[in-house]
């Protein structure tokens, strides 16, 4: 587990968050919550938990209903920022002689894996993007 402290000590001044390989938990230093509004004081919301040591936020944040707390500040991505990300992903796997990827377990709509997922003539040909419970490329 990465702790708030150490995190505060690496980058006092800038909001870090990390996600455990699990998908599960974030880690957290003290100017991330304070972008996200997340204090000692606020609640853990229904099915998700910030960590706490006595009382004090300890850096981890444990499922996601609170992870999307985390997450509120941040820059929304497009569409179009999501497909060039995806291609890029294509592309690289590609270099190196993979030509299949398969996406997170679920989209969160048919539009949305068929937007992410779709055709692009900057992808590299013979190449496939799946995601899981939905038509995709």
């Amino acid at each position: 587990m990465l702790a708030r402290a150490a995190m505060d000590q690496a980058a006092p001044d800038n909001p870090v968050l990390v996600m455990n390989a699990s998908g599960h938990f974030f880690y957290a230093n003290s100017a991330a919550f304070a972008a996200a509004g997340v204090t000692d004081d606020t609640p853990d919301p229904p099915g998700g938990v910030f960590g706490r040591t006595d009382g004090r936020l300890n850096g981890t944040i444990g499922e996601p209903p609170a992870m999307m707390v985390m997450l509120g500040p941040l820059p929304k991505s497009t569409p179009q920022d999501i497909s060039a990300g995806v291609n890029q992903i294509l592309t690289a796997a590609a270099r190196r002689g993979v030509t299949s990827v398969r996406g997170p377990p679920r989209a969160a709509s048919p539009e949305s894996a068929s937007t992410h997922c779709s055709t692009s003539s900057t992808a590299p040909p013979g190449s496939r993007c799946g995601c899981p419970r939905h038509s995709s490329r």
